[in-house]
C-alpha cells in the first residue's frame, strides 16, 4: 500500500512537473513578448499570433501595487510595463523555480526530506519578500528615475493591494508549514534514536 502511494506521488510529481514548465514558459515568454514587441508605452497589451488557420490571444496587464505608477511612467514617456513588471516577473520565476525543485523531489521519491521542507521555506520567503519588494521597489524607481532627471514630475506612490495581502498571507502560512515539519521530522528523528 505504501509503495503504492509513492509510486503515485511519483507518477503525478511528473505530471506537475511538467504543467509547471508550461505555465512558467508561457508566462514569462509573454512577458517579455510584450516588453520587447510593443513601440507604444501601454499597460495593457494584447496580441495575436497567426498559426496556420489558429490565431493565438495572449494579454499582458500591469495591475496590483504598481498600476498607478506604471500609468505615471507611461505618461512620462517611460515604459512603465518593463520597469515596474520585471520585478514581478522575477518574484514569479523564483517561485516557479522552487516549486519545480519541490516536485522534482517528490518525483524521485523523496517525500519528507529536509531539501522539501527548505523548498517549501523558499516558496514562504519568497511570498513574503514579495511583499517587501512591491512596497520598497516603486519607490526605489522613483528615486532613481528623479536623480537621473528622467523625469521630475513623477509622483511616489505607495498602496497595499488585496495581492499583496495575499502573499503576505499566503507566505507566512507556507511558511509555518515548513517549521512544522521541520519540528515533525526532528521528532521523527529523535524517536528513531531512542529506539
Amino acid at each position: 500500500m505504501l509503495k503504492s502511494s509513492y509510486l503515485l506521488i511519483q507518477n503525478v510529481s511528473k505530471i506537475i512537473r511538467l504543467l509547471i514548465l508550461v505555465v512558467a514558459v508561457v508566462h514569462i515568454s509573454s512577458f517579455l513578448f510584450a516588453v520587447l514587441s510593443t513601440e507604444e508605452k501601454s499597460l495593457t497589451h494584447q496580441f495575436e499570433v497567426e498559426h496556420g488557420e489558429t490565431n493565438y490571444t495572449a494579454k499582458v496587464e500591469m495591475t496590483g501595487t504598481g498600476a498607478d505608477l506604471a500609468i505615471a511612467l507611461n505618461n512620462d514617456g517611460l515604459n512603465g510595463l518593463a520597469i515596474l513588471g520585471t520585478a514581478d516577473i522575477l518574484m514569479y520565476g523564483l517561485i516557479y523555480f522552487f516549486i519545480f525543485q519541490l516536485f522534482s523531489y517528490y518525483q524521485q521519491g523523496q517525500i519528507f526530506t529536509l531539501a522539501n521542507i527548505n523548498c517549501i521555506k523558499n516558496i514562504g520567503r519568497c511570498l513574503l519578500l514579495w511583499v517587501l519588494v512591491s512596497f520598497i521597489y516603486p519607490i526605489i524607481v522613483v528615486l532613481v528615475i528623479r536623480f537621473t532627471a528622467l523625469s521630475d514630475t513623477l509622483p511616489f506612490m505607495l498602496s497595499i493591494t488585496s495581492d499583496d495581502l495575499i502573499h503576505l498571507l499566503s507566505g507566512l502560512v507556507i511558511y509555518v508549514i515548513s517549521w512544522i515539519m521541520t519540528e515533525a521530522m526532528n521528532l521523527q528523528h529523535e524517536q528513531e534514536l531512542v529506539i
